[in-house]
């Protein structure tokens, strides 16, 4: 039998604030509180706008024998079995009316519709002096004239570029880019001594790329404080080789073995570190003497610190 009062936390857990939709994530425990088979759980698992009767639910109490119990789930079943039909055929119904994402776009129209919007995010006022389309530059060795335009530059309050971005459209492979933002990005740090950061994007994608880390995918355009706090750190930033002051942290020996040997692996320029060590042998320690020594070195500014 299941109690009155169990039901009502299945209930709490099922529902949305409004007691008519089914948590999607929860569809699967309704199916077998139901006791659904597996197509019929598919079929259930495949709708989005699921509604039950509360006072239904509630009815199904210790209080009633098995046969009740069992009349009720599937007067239940029956119900909403008929809505998802008709829920389904609505849907057939308006299939015509579908419109599909569009991949036909040009680069115009991939700049305006995507790629624009994603930089005012992050700050930049498209147009203006500090985000310039179709910055000229020149000597570049590819070009007969030696002359090319940068998509975007995007400028420093003294002029200086600190990062460019090549566009693509919507539907092109976003490293066709890759090796003319590359040379755009040489010439600039001759000509200025601050080699800009470079981002490809075609819309639907954005990547950076630079002369430490490997070429990765990021959320986001970076806004001019970021950019500038980036050039700032890469020009001050220390190399991670000791002696460390961290013997009123983590002394033990194998703890400064570990910060050594993470200190030689990032100064490789990998961006990630997995250290595995015993319950009990000073793992949180030995993070923090890792944070100190990578903030006396001006590698990190901010930390976020999970323990679990």
């Amino acid at each position: 039998m299941i109690t009155k009062t169990a039901i009502k936390k299945i209930y709490q857990i099922l529902y949305d604030s409004d007691n008519t939709k089914v948590k999607p994530l929860s569809r699967k425990i309704l199916s077998r509180k139901l006791n659904l088979n597996s197509l019929e759980s598919k079929k259930l698992d495949n709708e989005a706008s699921y509604s039950l009767n509360e006072n239904s639910i509630i009815d199904i109490n210790e209080e009633n024998s098995a046969d009740e119990n069992q009349k009720i789930i599937e007067s239940i079943k029956n119900e909403n079995f008929d809505k998802l039909e008709n829920y389904a055929l609505i849907r057939e119904q308006q299939q015509d009316l579908y419109i599909p994402a569009r991949t036909d776009l040009n680069e115009a129209q991939t700049r305006e519709y995507f790629i624009d919007p994603a930089l005012e995010e992050a700050g930049w006022k498209v147009g203006s002096d500090n985000c310039c389309k179709e910055y000229p530059i020149e000597g570049l060795e590819s070009s007969k004239t030696g002359k090319g335009y940068a998509d975007y530059a995007l400028l420093n309050d003294d002029g200086t570029v600190l990062a460019i971005v090549e566009a693509k459209k919507y539907d092109e492979l976003i490293e066709t880019g890759r090796e003319q933002a590359l040379e755009y990005a040489k010439v600039l740090e001759k000509k200025s001594g601050v080699k800009p950061l470079v981002f490809l994007s075609n819309g639907h994608e954005i990547r950076i790329l630079n002369d430490i880390y490997p070429e990765r995918t990021v959320s986001s355009f970076f806004s001019k404080d970021d950019l500038i706090y980036l050039n700032y750190r890469n020009s001050v930033k220390q190399e991670l080789v000791g002696p460390y002051n961290i013997d009123n942290i983590c002394g033990r020996p194998y703890q400064k073995e570990a910060i050594v040997a993470t200190c030689e692996h990032l100064q490789k320029n990998y961006r990630k570190a997995l250290i595995v060590m015993a319950t009990g042998s000073g793992k949180t320690r030995l993070v923090l003497g890792l944070i100190k020594v990578l903030i006396q070195k001006k590698w990190i500014k901010n930390v976020l610190f999970l323990a679990v």
